[in-house]
């Protein structure tokens, strides 16, 4: 990593944002945070289109959160969801209450992805927000409302694939002792409804088709 940044540095003297922003990302793989915030930030200031400096801010909070900054990561994530589509920032925000057990922000956030909803969003943001809103009654130590919530979603939109996808996952993860088939059923009505070929939902399925004890075909 830090051979490709020492080219990526001569490449960013063009002082292009896409340039800057690659430097920016092979510094933070290489765990040079500091430098590599310092490397979105000049790519942000040289940034053209809203579209682009709200991607800028969402990859600045997502350093400053690895780095340990919290704060900054509000604040940069915050920015985002200001600059452009304030769905995929506020996103993140949710994200990052939920890690921080910050209930008061992730009610607040919450409220607003929702009025989002209410106005219409398209299929993918109301299966993430759906996603989130599980993970949030995991962090309160309460899987069962989390699979009820993604439940209580596909029942509503039974045609969105991606909530299928979701709750196969989360069954995997959160209550595959017990939920192992109705994974892998998931798992399949979500791969049947996915156009090209997804090996997170055939891993899905076989996990959960292990899990039920079905190791053959017949089953």
């Amino acid at each position: 990593y830090m051979e490709a940044a020492a080219q990526y540095r001569q490449l960013s003297e063009a002082g292009t944002a896409e340039n800057m922003c690659v430097l920016a990302l092979v510094l933070y793989r290489a765990g040079q945070y500091q430098d590599s915030l310092q490397a979105y930030e000049k790519a942000l200031a040289v940034s053209v289109s809203s579209e682009d400096k709200a991607h800028i801010q969402a990859a600045i909070g997502m350093v400053a959160y690895k780095s340990g900054d919290v704060e900054a990561a509000k604040v940069a994530l915050l920015k985002c969801s200001q600059v452009c589509d304030s769905r995929p920032g506020l996103q993140a925000l949710l994200s990052v209450g939920i890690l921080q057990n910050n209930n008061t922000l992730t009610t607040a956030v919450l409220q607003e992805l929702d009025k989002m909803a209410d106005e219409g969003s398209g299929e993918q943001a109301q299966a993430d927000l759906a996603l989130l809103t599980a993970c949030l009654h995991v962090a309160q130590g309460d899987v069962q409302a989390g699979r009820n919530h993604l439940s209580r979603c596909l029942h509503r939109h039974p045609d969105c694939p991606a909530l299928w996808r979701h709750l196969a996952q989360y069954l995997l993860r959160h209550l595959s002792q017990s939920c192992a088939a109705a994974a892998a059923k998931c798992a399949r009505v979500a791969n049947s409804a996915t156009l090209c070929h997804d090996d997170s939902l055939a891993l899905c399925c076989g996990l959960g088709s292990l899990g039920a004890g079905w190791h053959v075909h017949t089953d």
